[in-house]
């Protein structure tokens, strides 16, 4: 279906179109003054020499300086400009100082007679080659003298990112901001896929899939490829956590059931005095952690513990003997993990407890 336009009738349609200010300085008495006009009828005409042209009504105040001096400034102006450039686009500066109006500041420019604006995120430095009447505008010609562009819009290794300056452009009377991400740049449409990938990221599909090239399929197909893949990972995620959840339950019991054993040991009136075996030096990691549960005298695990102690612990006298816990860490030999559990089970049999869900692993424990 063919598309549907109205005609409007010969006017300045062309959009978007830079939003600029033009900072100039007049030689006269009564123009030597800083002053700021916002102009939108500028462009790039010619690349080398660089070039611009800029139209302005010969009644405005700036045109006067820029006749006098041949030189300007034209700033591009960013999103936090943006109310400055319509206040100086407005109002003239035969009234109003519109440096100080708008809290701006000129900056005196090396070997360049005209102001350039201190805010502005890049200055042109330009001077007037020709002038050529119109009508109701008058277009300079000027050549483009030097580019000044706040350091930080640049990489460290100099590269040069105009995105970040969050530009402002003008279409049909309104300011527009820029997108800070390109669509795509100059050649892009056949560049070829490592290029695309640098300068871009993932190639953007046309809208009509038929038009793609080869490389862009392949790349569609890849990206595809990459989302699967994407999604087998985040399954193998979550039963990877449910893993670990079930595994942290588990433990977590386990710990809770020794908890319970010894607030329900202790808490009886025969187990009531409790004491570590102690050394004149603390034993090494490796070695074992002996602690003494003193029972009535003279019961059987009174005689279960002295005999096992006396086998331990030689040294330890009579009062220390009781019950017995010991507990051996992994990097113990099993060797003599077993001996441990051997000696225990040969005097007290019968109450002997070397289980996983003992107080501590590979422990001995005589009740």
């Amino acid at each position: 279906m063919p598309n549907h336009f109205r005609a409007i009738g010969a006017t300045t349609f062309l959009s978007p179109i830079p939003a600029v200010m033009l900072s100039c300085r007049g030689t006269e008495p009564g123009f030597d003054k800083d002053n700021l006009i916002t102009v939108a009828w500028a462009g790039v005409i010619n690349s080398a020499p660089p070039m611009i042209s800029v139209s302005l009504r010969p009644s405005r105040h700036s045109y006067a300086q820029i006749v006098q001096s041949g030189v300007f400034c034209l700033n591009l102006i960013d999103q936090s400009l943006c109310r400055a450039a319509d206040f100086c686009g407005v109002k003239s500066g035969r009234d109003v100082d519109k440096f100080r109006e708008m809290c701006l500041h000129a900056r005196e420019v090396d070997g360049f007679p005209a102001p350039a604006l201190d805010e502005a995120p890049a200055f042109l430095c330009c001077r007037v080659q020709q002038r050529l009447p119109l009508g109701s505008h008058e277009l300079f010609l000027c050549a483009v003298e030097d580019v000044y562009v706040k350091d930080a819009l640049f990489d460290p290794d100099g590269s040069l990112h105009l995105g970040r300056a969050n530009l402002v452009s003008y279409a049909h009377g309104e300011y527009f901001p820029l997108k800070p991400r390109p669509e795509g740049f100059f050649g892009y449409s056949v560049a070829r896929e490592d290029v695309l990938r640098r300068r871009l990221g993932a190639p953007k599909p046309a809208a009509n899939p038929s038009t793609l090239s080869a490389a862009a399929r392949l790349t569609a197909s890849e990206t595809e490829s990459d989302c699967e893949r994407l999604k087998s990972a985040q399954v193998e995620s979550t039963h990877t956590c449910k893993k670990i959840r079930r595994f942290l339950m588990r433990n977590t019991q386990a710990f809770s059931r020794s908890q319970h054993f010894f607030k329900t040991f202790f808490s009886s009136p025969s187990h009531s005095r409790t004491e570590p075996i102690t050394t004149s030096t603390p034993p090494p990691s490796n070695e074992a952690v002996l602690t003494l549960i003193h029972p009535p005298a003279a019961s059987p695990s009174h005689t279960a513990a002295h005999r096992l102690n006396e086998q331990v612990n030689p040294s330890a006298n009579a009062e220390q003997n009781g019950i017995l816990i010991c507990c051996v860490p992994k990097a113990r030999p099993a060797a003599k993990v077993s001996m441990l559990n051997a000696s225990a089970r040969s005097v007290h049999p019968h109450r002997v407890s070397a289980k996983p869900s003992s107080p501590c692993p590979d422990s001995v424990v005589i009740l």
